[in-house]
């Protein structure tokens, strides 16, 4: 009888210790922000200021004359951006990009109000240096707000559009270039970016861009006429098209993340 007792004595301590050592174990995985991203973004461009046309945003060729405005109303573009971690938690970022954006006058089609038949198209060539906060570098759902300088290249062709009301030719138009213009500016920008895995992500996010901050200017070329001249973003009443104009545009960007240096630390929790 004392032998029967002894075994069931050895069977409940046998399980008691199973109990205890076969708890249900969890995996905790940290990972550190990336040393290093690089985005690629699709752009959709709304201009602002004098950027655009007048009335309605249609283009008008005597603002355009008047050097009012450039008449350029809605564009897209591509913008791939490299972000280098400056600090070990991922929170400050270097940021270098370079972009291509255009704006034209009538993106989506013509007004069938505008009789005007005149137009814009701007192209901008842009690189850029800036400073961006991470404020979730550790997490897969990142959120980040930060500026930077700008140099843009910019260029485009038009329509100018003539009522000539008092000569029985009656209405004309003409072809006009904008040479390559070189401007200093600044852009604010912010976004989310969501991590798929380790490799790559998702991104969303904006672009505010004041493209002419510095360097403004209204240069005469050696004809005074000619139809062909660089940008001309500074009054001089004897320059033709001439006029003050602050060229300002927000890009919406969607795209895609590439990660590198993401490092992982795994631990067994018991429950």
């Amino acid at each position: 009888m004392k032998k029967v007792n002894y075994k069931y004595f050895v069977l409940v301590w046998v399980l008691t210790l199973s109990s205890v050592y076969s708890q249900n174990k969890y995996v905790m995985v940290l990972k550190s922000a990336p040393t290093f991203t690089l985005q690629i973004n699709a752009n959709y461009n709304q201009t602002f200021l004098d950027f655009n046309g007048t009335y309605n945003n249609d283009f008008h060729s005597d603002d355009f004359m008047k050097g009012q405005a450039l008449g350029a109303d809605k564009g897209y573009g591509a913008t791939i951006t490299s972000k280098l971690a400056l600090d070990k938690l991922g929170k400050e970022r270097f940021n270098f990009s370079l972009s291509y954006n255009r704006a034209l006058s009538y993106l989506f089609g013509r007004s069938n109000s505008v009789q005007d038949n005149g137009q814009t198209t701007i192209n901008m060539m842009t690189a850029g240096l800036g400073i961006e906060h991470n404020f979730t570098p550790n997490h897969k759902f990142k959120i980040y707000l930060g500026g930077e300088a700008t140099g843009t290249l910019i260029n485009g062709t038009g329509t100018v559009w003539v009522e000539n009301r008092n000569d029985s030719a009656g209405a004309y138009s003409y072809g006009i270039k904008i040479t390559n213009s070189f401007r200093i500016g600044a852009a604010i920008f912010g976004g989310t970016e969501y991590m798929l895995n380790n490799r790559v992500g998702l991104s969303i996010g904006f672009k505010y861009n004041f493209v002419n901050l510095l360097l403004k200017s209204a240069k005469q070329t050696d004809d005074p006429n000619s139809t062909s001249f660089p940008l001309r973003d500074k009054y001089d009443a004897n320059v033709r098209y001439s006029g003050d104009k602050n060229l300002a545009y927000i890009s919406i960007m969607a795209g895609i993340d590439f990660y590198w240096g993401i490092r992982e630390k795994r631990y067994v929790i018991n429950r």
